[in-house]
C-alpha cells in the first residue's frame, strides 16, 4: 500500500513561455534551484503537449 501511495504524489507547478533563445539559461537556472524552480518537463519549439505530465493537454 504504501508504494502505491507514494505514486499519487503531486507537485506544484507552472508554466513558463520564454523565446528560445533563452530556454537553455532558464534550464541551468531550474536545475540549479530544484525545490523553488521544478523542471518537469521542457518543450520543443511548436510543441503543444506535454505527453508525459498530461496526455490530452494542449497548451496554446
Amino acid at each position: 500500500m504504501l508504494d502505491k501511495q507514494k505514486e499519487l504524489r503531486y507537485q506544484q507547478a507552472g508554466v513558463v513561455v520564454l523565446p528560445n533563445h533563452l530556454a537553455d539559461d532558464f534550464e541551468a537556472f531550474c536545475r540549479s534551484n530544484p525545490a523553488p524552480l521544478p523542471l518537469l518537463y521542457r518543450s520543443q519549439s511548436g510543441e503543444t503537449s506535454c505527453p508525459p505530465l498530461a496526455k490530452h493537454a494542449d497548451i496554446r
